[in-house]
């Protein structure tokens, strides 16, 4: 990918992520912040990225151009039936579309079942897998001798 595009796709994201913000927290700042003080900030972070990606998501589908964080608690709250899987299914398709490694895919899918959780609005439980994930994990190349090297050749004070 040239530099300029890089810079424009990248420019795109952090735009289409700082509208999603604003909206989040603007509507629903009681909903988020109820969900995210009960996890460490390291995991509080991680979990509104991913909840953020999948909210950017979720309103380019058509019945939920114009759903908010709370709109999806409620829906879930009155869904009967097979209505009660209908945000269940879509966070796995989302999951699935997403991709990545298995422990993102599975995690970003924990991330997601977490808000509904800690809102008191559980998704049904389900034994869904991701399959194997459509991107390897990222192996590190670091031999023994040169970890050593790298540790020998700092100065300690």
């Amino acid at each position: 990918m040239s530099e300029y595009v890089f810079k424009h796709v990248k420019m795109f994201m952090f735009i289409e992520t700082t509208v999603v913000n604003a909206a989040v927290e603007r509507v629903s700042l009681s909903v988020m912040d109820d969900w995210l003080k009960r996890l460490s900030i390291d995991a509080a972070r991680m979990y509104r990225s991913r909840f953020n990606g999948f909210f950017v998501w979720l309103r380019s589908q058509e019945p939920w151009k114009d759903a908010t964080p709370e709109m999806l608690l409620d829906f879930q709250e009155q869904a009967t039936g097979r209505k009660r899987f209908e945000l269940l299914n879509l966070i796995q398709r989302y999951v699935k579309e997403k991709g990545g490694t298995r422990g993102s895919m599975l995690a970003t899918y924990s991330a997601l079942r977490s808000f509904f959780l800690h809102n008191r609005v559980e998704l049904p439980r389900d034994s869904w897998d991701p399959g194997a994930g459509t991107r390897k994990p990222a192996r590190g190349k670091l031999t023994l001798a040169q970890s050593s090297a790298a540790t020998y050749s700092l100065e300690l004070r």
